[in-house]
This record gives structure tokens, sequence and C-alpha cells, in this order.
């Protein structure tokens, strides 16, 4: 053959091996961090020398459909050179790991019991037969980085590790090379898809630009406007200027504010002002839920316009009502992909999938955080069985990545011992030292007012001009909802569709202090929804539920009195998943005469972790008897699931996305646009309605087929009997 193609394009142009690995191998050294660009110039270098064989060239020149693999022959290359240096051979394994999965995902090192097949030990056993006659076209692919240039990347291998704790050393090291892997493989697996992207489609634009500094003053100017009339107004200036004064303590910042306090705004300061300073690439803000993730990216975008765009990446997020045609939705779509924009707002679990996914779709874009600032939102959200993972990864990013990190919450938990364990050398420090103002946000009486009936609880809310019910289930909310008298009452929960809960939020926005209002909510309204009551009852739940929800009550402190109570339904139980975090709090409200004190919430957190202890331990890739050559990426990735994986989305038809839901026969692109038309059930409520007739599967998704089981004003109602007459 006169030439060995990597790829081939529609007009017929060919892009050469050669061509192929030294353009991807500039590219991945490039988007390294200095320690890494040794190992990542390599693996990018020999990942795709299998393509020299026989087979791949017949296929690609279209003689033959046989698959023929080519991943494999890379990571055997690496592991026959894996004694061929000291640090080299430290590093082997990883750079097999990188090379085996750049197309499948990182492998489970061996077989498992739950993955028997597809692990890096059976891709090094794999031979193939028509490699041989080509070795001297890809042999000098293969020359290993000279020993000298690996030894930044064993320093941070080996640098703080737990020497004196022989379990704790074992699980440091294989959690530390689980992570230089993953990053070796981000920067790997995006040069490989943007240089064959280039190739293939002649050049095609990506990623966002903006400025800072111009971002930055405009905070300035927005802070410098708001008002100073009240008590609260001005401890909210005075709490925002000492986490200002006190930024540059620590990488990683912790903000304790209380609800109604300005975090947000202080917050996106605080980011601007470390990127400023320190030439940090990209501020990402990270919030839980998407539920409450729309607030704060509308604030930012109405605040900063063109000269910081924000990039929503989010499962509620449509890029094409977002942009103006076409192509704009689909330049946006691609900078989701390896988050090529300096303001990226997402939620928790799209940030630490490209910390411990394992497929190349969700990692990357882990080289392009590093060199960033990360905002935490409602850090206390964060599910305990998912916080080592979590607070190891902060470390790891911090410590090796070049980024500084801010947590921020109203009710924070003390992370100290946790960071000491996890996330090793990594410093922190509280931004607010002098939390005297605190008690300026506590504008509500909080009172427990024990059982009550749903009829007494509906007479005291409509006494109000305006009144917040929160309860912790969806059908209950409803059920409230449709007894309640009141001409101005709303529902929200996740039974609704994000269009319609955003157009009830707008709504009720518009009525507060015109019109008598009650909601009736499920805890999504606690966090990211800026809405003031005069009152708030919330159903007895875990402490930081109840703080959160207080700051629904005389937020700005305009009233002169607002009233937030907590109480249980007669005859109701908790649902399982709180009742532990709900005893505990009644067990402090009957301890503490002020719940919201920083002592109380500290104490609940300490409980509520000590009690979940064995959980937090044991969220980790790393198990006894795990070595670097048994690591289960794939197993772990599967098994992190950040969200309650017991719910399915169902598409809601209506007049207008009829056709999008039409399309779904042909492909699953559509999906993204019909996710703000979706409404989530559990597992349980689905296969009912699926049996019965009530949904339908069109591709990969389901839709709702009897439009008499949804209504806009409460959701979706898996319960409604159509044989009922009213």
């Amino acid at each position: 053959m006169e030439k060995f193609l990597a790829h081939i394009r529609d007009d017929d142009a060919e892009q050469t091996i050669e061509e192929h690995l030294q353009e991807t191998a500039d590219l991945a050294r490039g988007f390294a961090v200095e320690p890494f660009k040794p190992l990542a110039e390599f693996a990018a270098q020999i990942h795709d020398i299998g393509k020299f064989r026989d087979g791949f060239q017949r296929r690609i020149r279209g003689k033959t459909k046989l698959p023929c693999e080519h991943a494999c022959v890379a990571a055997q290359e690496i592991q026959k050179r894996s004694n061929s240096g000291k640090y080299f051979g430290l590093f082997a394994l990883l750079l097999e790991y990188c090379t085996a999965g750049h197309h499948s995902g990182l492998q489970n090192g061996i077989p498992t019991e739950s993955s028997p097949d597809g692990s890096l030990q059976d891709a090094l056993a794999r031979a193939p037969d028509d490699l041989e006659p080509h070795r001297e076209l890809f042999e000098k692919f293969c020359a290993t980085p000279e020993e000298s240039t690996l030894l930044s990347a064993v320093g941070l291998l080996q640098k703080n590790l737990p020497v004196n704790d022989k379990s704790a050393l074992e699980r440091e090291l294989v959690e530390r090379y689980a992570f230089f892997t993953r990053y070796v493989y981000s920067c790997l697996t995006d040069a490989d898809f943007l240089n064959t992207e280039n190739f293939c489609s002649g050049g095609m634009e990506r990623g966002l630009k903006g400025d800072f500094v111009a971002a930055l003053k405009r905070v300035d100017e927005k802070l410098s406007k708001m008002p100073n009339d009240t008590e609260v107004c001005r401890a909210r200036k005075q709490l925002q200027q000492q986490a200002f004064c006190s930024s540059d303590v620590a990488p990683v910042k912790i903000l304790n504010m209380p609800t109604g306090s300005g975090k947000t705004l202080c917050s996106i300061k605080l980011a601007l002002q470390s990127a400023v300073k320190s030439g940090k690439k990209r501020v990402i803000y990270v919030i839980p839920y998407t539920s409450i993730i729309e607030q704060t990216a509308d604030n930012f975008e109405h605040l900063f316009g063109a000269v910081l765009p924000v990039l929503q990446h989010h499962s509620n997020f449509d890029f094409d009502n977002a942009c103006d045609d076409e192509m704009s939705a689909e330049y946006l779509s691609r900078c989701t992909e390896n988050w090529d924009a300096p303001l990226i707002i997402t939620t928790n679990v799209q940030f630490f999938q490209s910390l411990y996914h394992n497929r190349s779709s969700k990692l990357r874009k882990l080289h392009n955080i590093a060199d960033s600032v990360i905002v935490f939102d409602e850090v206390h959200m964060m599910p305990a069985e998912f916080l080592q993972p979590c607070l190891r990864g902060v470390g790891y990013l911090v410590n090796y990545l070049n980024c500084e990190a801010l947590f921020l919450s109203a009710t924070m938990p003390d992370f100290s011992a946790m960071f000491k364990k996890y996330a090793i050398g990594c410093d922190f420090a509280e931004l607010i030292s002098d939390k005297s103002s605190f008690l300026c946000f506590r504008n509500c009486k909080c009172e427990d007012i024990g059982t009550v009936s749903e009829e007494s609880l509906l007479i005291n809310a409509e006494a109000l001009d305006s009144t917040l019910i929160i309860v912790n289930s969806r059908k209950r909310a409803r059920e409230l909802y449709q007894k309640c008298t009141r001409e101005n009452r709303f529902c929200l929960s996740t039974y609704m569709t994000p269009e319609d809960r955003s157009a009830a939020i707008e709504k009720i926005r518009l009525l507060i202090g015109k019109k008598p209002v009650t909601v009736i909510s499920t805890s999504l309204i606690e966090a990211g929804v800026d809405l003031d009551f005069e009152a708030v009852y919330r159903e007895l739940s875990g402490l930081d539920s109840i703080i959160q929800s207080s700051g629904r009550c005389n937020r700005e402190g305009r009233r002169k009195d607002g009233f937030m109570h907590v109480f249980t339904f007669d005859g109701a139980a908790i649902p399982r998943g709180l009742k532990m975090r709900a005893n505990i709090t009644q067990s402090l409200m009957r301890e503490y005469d002020d719940i919201f004190s920083p002592e109380c919430i500290v104490d609940y957190y300490n409980r509520l972790y000590g009690a979940l202890e064995s959980s937090v331990d044991s969220g980790t890739i790393y198990k006894s008897g795990v070595k670097p050559d048994s690591i289960p990426f794939r197993d772990y990735a599967d098994s992190f699931n950040m969200i309650d994986s017991d719910t399915i989305n169902v598409i809601i038809p209506n007049s207008e996305n009829q056709a999008l839901i039409d399309s779904l026969k042909y492909g699953s692109s559509a999906l993204r646009r019909l996710a703000r038309c979706s409404a989530s059930l559990h597992y349980g409520e689905f296969k009912q309605l699926l049996e019965t007739g009530i949904l339908r599967q069109i591709g990969f998704a389901y839709v709702l087929d009897v439009p008499e089981y949804y209504s806009s004003e409460t959701g979706l109602n898996p319960d409604y009997n159509m044989n009922t007459v009213l």
C-alpha cells in the first residue's frame, strides 16, 4: 500500500495515520498541564498504530466489511516497553488503559462478576496477526518519553502519601492512579475527536469567548446599586465585604452565609476576582438539581449579556430555544461536549461524571476543568454516599490541575475532617469568620406545631395573605392543592414539566404582595427559587431543608413578623429516605432553643455523617485487594449514580412538540429539546402506566398517550381514574 490511512472524508480526501498521530499528539500535549504533557503526548502518538493492520486498511478502503480492532495494539506495545524505564514503568498501565479504551471507554483492569468481558487484561491477550510486516512504519511512534520528563508526574503520584497507614496508603495510591488515568484519557480522547472532526468536516469552529474583567465590572455595578435601607440589606453587604476581603486565604474557600444573604452574587464576584487575579480559564458553577438551576442561569445571562456568555449543560436545557438559528444551537451543543467556554453552569451529576465516568463522551471535558474556579452551590445537598469521591475529586483538581473551589451553603456541613482524610494536602478555609450578623436573617419565628390534619393546615394557610406549604411527597402536594379553596393556589412538583413549573413560579412572583396566594410544593422550592412568603409550613424533614424553607419566609425582613411552622401529618409516616434526617432534626428541636444557630447546624451534620460513616467511607473505586492493574473503571462508573435512578422521564405531548415526538421514531436527537416538556415517574408508577397503555414507547423515549393523566396545574397523576365521574 502506498499510504496507510487513518480517515477518508466524504469527498475522498485522505488523512494518513502519521498525520493523524502527529496532529493528535500536538493537541493532547497542549491540553495537558505541565507534569502530564509527556504522558498525554505519548498516549496520543501511539493510540492508533493498530490502524497499520492490513485488515483495517482493507476495511477503510471499502474492500471488506469485516471488523478489525485497532485499539488493543497500542496497549500491547506499551506493555512490551513497560520495563524500558523505572518511571515509565510506573505509568505503563495508565497508558494501556487509555489507549485500549480510547473508543470503548476505560475498561476494568480484569474481568469481574458484573463485567466478565472487555477488560484491559482481555485486550492485552488478543494477538493481531497482520501487523508485524509493518512494524518499521509504526515503531517510530512507540519511542517512550525520556525518564527525566516524567519526574514531575512521579512527584505528584507520591506527594503527601499517608505512609504511616498501610490501608490509607493503598487506597490513596489507587485513587490517585485512577484520577491520573482519567485525566490523560481526557486529553487523548478530546484531541483524537477534535482532530478527526476537523479533518472530516474540513474545519469546524468551536469554543465561546468571554471577558472576565468586563463581567466583574458588571457585578460590582450591580452590588453598588443594591438597597441599603433595612437591617437585612446592611447585614448582607457586611457579610459580602467580609468574604471579598478574605478571598485569598486558601484554594478551597468555604462560604457559609444565611439564606437571603446574597450568596449567588457574592460567589460569582469571588469567582471572577480569582479568575482575573490568577489567570484562570474558566468559571464553572455547579448546582445540585436541574429544578433549581434555571434561575441562576437566567440571572447570569441578564447580568453579563454578551461580555460573558453562559454555557448551560444540563438535561433541561434546550439549545434550539436558546438560539436564533440552527447553526447557533449546533455550535452551543458542540461547546458542551468538552466545556470549551469561559462560564459554564451545570449540575452535580454532569460535573462529577466528568471525573468518575469511564466513557469518553463524559471524560473528554475533564482536561478543560484544569485552571478553573469551581463554585459548588448548595454543597450540603451532596449525597452522603458520594461525599468521599466528590471531596477527593475536588482535592485532586486543586492539588494537581491548578483549580480553586468555592463551597457555598446556608447550612454548611463541617467538612474539615473529611478534607483531611480524603483530600490530602488540600488547604481550605472559611471566608466568614464573624457570624454575628447571621441573626439579622432570622426574619421568621420557627415553631414546631406538632401533628396537624390537612383541613386545619389549609384553614391556617388561607388566613394569611401569602403562604407556602412544603410537603415530603408529590402525591400529598397534589391532593392538598385539590382540597385548597383559595382562588390563587399553585402546586409545584416534579410531576410537572419544567415548562409548567417555570410558568407557575412566574405567576406566583407577580401575585405575591398583590393578591392572596397559597403555594403547595415539594422540596424543589427550597433553593434557587427567589420567592418571599408571609408564612411557611414545612413538613418535618432534615434540618437543612427546614432552614432552606425558612429562607422563603419574610426573606427581606420588610414585614414585622414572619412565621415558620414545622409539622407532621396526622397518621402519616415519614418517607424512609428522610426518616434518619427527620429524627435527628426532631431531637435537635427539643435540645436547641435556636435551630438556626451555627452550633446546631454543625451538630446536625455530625450526627448525620456519624450515622452514615460506613456509607461515606465506602463510596470509592478502591476496594480491598484492588491494585493499579485491576481498577474497575467500568463497574465504578455504572455504580456512580448521584441522583435517584428509580425515576423515568415521560414526555407530555402538546400542540407545539408533536413533530419532535414523531421524529423519535427515527432517532433520539430531539430528546434534549423535549426535556422541558417531560415529567418524572417513579419506576413502579411508570411500569403500571406502561402496562395499562397510558404510556407508549417511541424509540428510546416514553410518551403520555392519554392526555387526561396530565394537568398543567398539578402534573402527572398516576392515580387518575378515567371511570370516575366528577
